[in-house]
């Protein structure tokens, strides 16, 4: 699913939560997919965290749709849109196959996942009329979204002819060079094993043959009956309990049997079938549940008898005719379930979802008034007035990146607008039209000017660059962080963005205790010459806690603050943004808690030693070290006052609740450049959309 919806959408941003182990199944991922691994969780505890810990990462990241794939959705979680995959309702139509505390826990799940999800995702047709059932018996709640049939599709891989070589090795290794009938699956009662092995048995009475089942799967519920079952048939050599078979054997171990059986009593989809179907291998199902769905064919299904297994499994060895026909049409119905197509349909889901949340820039209905952005703030100078307005504003976002060779994703551009409000839906139609008229292009799910096509790659060099340089400086980051009177501290300049080159320095920002944020920038300052690491650690900005305003107000200081990167002290970040919600008019859609997040990816926000650092500041916060406080700032103001004394800037201040050293002032520069580079881009939009305006206005 995730490598299908990696084909389509370039445009939405995608967070992938996953098992470390797993990791290696989604690499390679376009730019827009992020990995976020789970710490190494027994089962009942990942089950606990996607109950009662995922909201949070769900909100922290501000998430507008959570995708549970396996049941589970999270609780307590608001301004989420939620979609609930259900891939089988076994556990209220058979619940006898279920031990009790498994049975309960999975209704309560359903029941939850039901109720509070805008939509539903059914694996297969029958799934989606189960559910239907079991809403009309009251078994589950009326559901308030739409339950939508999406099929699953089936790996590329198993598509692939295996070589006769392969198949003998996979001969060889699980059946002693022996002919088999192979069962996939897990050893549960609904898999019907125990009926399955009978009938294999009556097999081996009606004919003289060498076969031999393998059954491929970890143990289950029914592993006991599997084991009676292949005693009382005196089967111990001609049945074989694989356990887990590695993924990269399965094409070649489907292709190579003689014969896949599923017999199960209930299945939601069938997987094993259409993997087998898409190899060529022949297969046989039970005629039931969402296996007749799947398979399709009345030669390739059996009603639950042991003889009618007998039979029908004796026919699909010996009739070549048959055989040859059978193989021929599973190929191409397992062609038709593709996870390009579940991708499609899934992608249109979220977006029906999503579509109920946005509201288009074109939609001003109380006055022309300011709509609310994601975090509550609003700019009465930030609503474009028409298409063009908006283009142009996009236009400019991706063009003022473009001055550090940085090419954005969609939902870099939304958040990142420069000087406006708008929807989604109105960002993703201005990109449509710049990318029409040829001034703006896209490529691996970056936005670029259109003669910038190096963009994409040189943002992958920098990123792991940025990353490399981080990894090797942890140590001093966590030495910053955990340091006495360090409230906060947070990434800025290009190492921010992940846009860092060889050689870069860490700039950092720190919000300080008032009380000693001179004592402390000595300290720093002492630590890092210690350490051989004062040019490379550059300490730009303390800022105390009781002095969070910023004076300085521009586009350029708004831009910076905005995009800082904290990496400790959320609730420091969060006051110091609202203490300068002024740079909401420069930047009004940028979301606080996205930033936050993408920190505490990287950093975490808790900070380490926190008794230790209790100790040491306790003792200098006693009142004999308020002179040491002030002997540091009126030799150190002093200091930086004649060190700077012939920069005609106002980007350097020293007084007792901030230190902001920013020597090189580039903002005359970055607005000239600016300019320059937007001129001949905005001629060009201004003059294929004069018809578009003329239109728009008379519309």
């Amino acid at each position: 699913m995730i490598r299908g919806l990696a084909g389509l959408d370039r445009n939405n941003e995608y967070f992938i939560f996953l098992k470390a182990q797993d990791s290696r199944h989604f690499e390679n991922l376009p730019p827009n997919m992020r990995r976020v691994e789970l710490p190494d969780y027994s089962r009942p505890m990942r089950l606990a965290w996607q109950h009662l810990r995922a909201g949070e990462q769900a909100q922290r990241l501000r998430l507008d749709i959570w995708h549970g794939t396996h049941y589970t959705l999270p609780h307590r979680v608001s301004g989420v849109r939620f979609v609930a995959t259900f891939h089988d309702l076994g556990v209220f139509l058979h619940p006898q196959f279920y031990p009790a505390g498994k049975r309960y826990y999975f209704q309560q799940t359903f029941f939850h996942a039901a109720r509070i999800a805008h939509g539903i995702l059914a694996v297969s047709e029958v799934t989606a009329r189960d559910f239907h059932r079991l809403v009309s018996f009251g078994k589950l709640p009326q559901q308030q979204g739409e339950v939508q049939a999406i099929a699953s599709g089936v790996n590329e891989e198993f598509f692939a002819t295996v070589s006769l070589a392969e198949k003998k090795d996979v001969r060889r290794k699980y059946a002693k060079d022996s002919r088999y009938i192979l069962f996939v699956g897990t050893a549960e009662k609904r898999k019907n094993l125990g009926m399955l092995i009978h009938a294999f048995h009556r097999l081996c009475q009606r004919s003289q043959n060498d076969y031999v089942l393998l059954l491929a799967g970890q143990s289950g519920n029914g592993s006991a009956e599997v084991a009676h079952a292949i005693t009382a048939c005196s089967l111990q050599n001609r049945v074989k309990c694989l356990g887990y078979v590695a993924e990269a054997d399965l094409p070649a171990l489907y292709q190579a049997a003689d014969l896949v059986v599923l017999p199960s009593l209930y299945e939601g989809f069938g997987f094993p079938a259409l993997e087998a179907m898409a190899g060529g291998a022949v297969t046989l199902a039970a005629n039931n549940s969402a296996m007749r769905e799947m398979v399709g064919h009345a030669a390739m299904l059996c009603e639950n008898e042991p003889e009618a297994w007998a039979g029908k499994m004796e026919e699909l060895l010996g009739n070549q005719p048959l055989r040859s026909e059978l193989i021929s049409y599973g190929r191409r119905r397992a062609q038709q379930f593709s996870w390009r197509s579940t991708a499609q349909k899934l992608l249109a889901l979220y977006e029906r979802l999503h579509a109920a949340k946005t509201i288009s820039v074109f939609d001003l209905s109380a006055n022309g008034a300011a709509k609310s952005s994601r975090d509550g703030a609003t700019s009465s100078k930030a609503i474009p007035s028409s298409p063009t307005d908006v283009a142009e504003a996009v236009l400019r976002t991706i063009a003022y990146a473009d001055l550090f060779d940085y090419p954005l994703r969609f939902t870099e551009i939304h958040d990142g607008l420069l000087e406006a409000r708008v929807s989604g839906v109105a960002v993703s139609a201005a990109l449509q039209r710049l990318q029409q008229r040829g001034i703006v292009a896209e490529s691996e799910g970056y936005f670029f000017l259109s003669d910038r096509r190096r963009l994409p790659e040189i943002r992958r060099q920098r990123s792991s660059i940025s990353r490399r340089i981080l990894e090797q400086n942890r140590r001093i980051i966590a030495a910053i962080k955990n340091f006495p009177f360090v409230r906060g501290l947070a990434l800025s300049g290009a190492l921010a963005f992940e846009n860092g080159k060889e050689g870069d320095d860490l700039d950092f920002c720190l919000i300080v205790d008032s009380r000693r944020l001179w004592t402390t920038y000595l300290g720093l300052v002492l630590l890092t010459k210690l350490l051989g690491m004062r040019r490379l650690v550059c300490l730009n900005c303390l800022i105390g806690t009781k002095e969070l305003v910023w004076s300085e107000r521009d586009f350029f200081v708004a831009h910076q603050i905005a995009f800082l990167l904290p990496l400790s002290g959320a609730d420091y970040f969060r006051q110091f943004w609202a203490e300068n919600s002024w740079t909401r008019d420069h930047v009004p859609q940028i979301s606080v808690e996205r930033r936050l997040a993408q920190g505490r990816l990287f950093a975490g926000d808790e900070c380490d030693n926190q008794s230790r650092r209790k100790i040491v500041e306790t003792v200098l916060a006693l009142k004999p070290f308020n002179l040491l406080e002030k002997v540091i700032f009126y030799f150190y103001r002093r200091r930086i006052q004649r060190l700077t004394q012939h920069l005609q800037t106002d980007s350097v201040t020293a007084n007792a609740g901030q230190i902001k050293l920013f020597t090189n002032n580039h903002r005359g520069r970055l607005k000239a450049k600016l300019e320059a580079r937007m001129r001949p881009w905005l001629a060009k939009l201004t003059e294929v959309t004069v018809e578009v305006e003329e239109n728009y206005a008379a519309s």
